[in-house]
């Protein structure tokens, strides 16, 4: 997977915090973020590919060991990291079968039911699971990330870090195969013939399955 390489200076994380609050009224519409960012601003970019449909500039914040566990953005996704470094295990859209998601209107819609951090339950609950092919990227400061339209992405916090990211458009082409894949869709694929809705949904290092695709 390629990553873009952007020289960027290295401020410390307090200040990083103090300009965020600093600044919190003008950063509800992002006007402060564009400022600094001005990479993220909406225009055609090798970082935003739809600028109409540009949805402003989100800012997090991580702790050793603390994930998000394995989802799907219904958007384009470009991720900056500005400080420390996050893991992400990537899977691609075509594999979503493997990742047993969640019903379609569950709370946690888009997740995952596998829980990455108990092994001993994959090959009873989740058999398709340990088979399957992922990436892996360990993001640092000065890396850009892009996420595509419905890749499924586990993250852990290595260490302290933070890092900002905006969402242009969407790319539907993966839409069918994420919602035959989400239960709760399957009336939808067996009657519609494939032409089914958009669905929009819902300290320690974990293990991996054991066929990573490194980058």
């Amino acid at each position: 997977m390629k990553k873009r390489k952007i020289c960027l200076s290295k401020p410390l994380i307090h200040d990083f915090i103090f300009v965020f609050l600093l600044r919190h009224q003008m950063m509800l519409n992002s006007v402060g973020y564009f400022v600094n960012l001005a990479f993220f601003q909406p225009r055609s970019s090798i970082f935003i590919k739809e600028p109409k449909g540009q949805r402003g500039i989100h800012c997090r914040f991580g702790m050793p060991g603390v994930i998000a566990e394995a989802h799907w953005d219904g958007s384009r996704n470009m991720i900056a990291q500005f400080y420390g470094r996050r893991r992400y295990i990537l899977v691609d859209p075509e594999d979503s079968c493997d990742m047993y998601l969640l019903h379609r209107t569950h709370p946690s819609g888009r997740h995952s039911q596998v829980d990455w951090s108990k092994p001993e339950t994959w090959d009873n609950d989740f058999p398709k699971f340990p088979k399957m092919l992922a990436h892996e990227v360990i993001q640092r400061p000065g890396d850009f990330l892009y996420l595509p339209t419905y890749y499924l992405h586990y993250i852990i916090s290595i260490d302290r870090n933070y890092q900002c990211n905006s969402r242009s458009g969407r790319d539907d082409r993966q839409t069918d195969t994420v919602n035959r894949c989400t239960p709760g869709f399957e009336h939808l694929a067996s009657s519609a013939g494939g032409g089914l809705r958009k669905y929009r949904g819902g300290g320690q290092k974990p293990p991996f399955p054991p066929q990573l695709r490194n980058h």
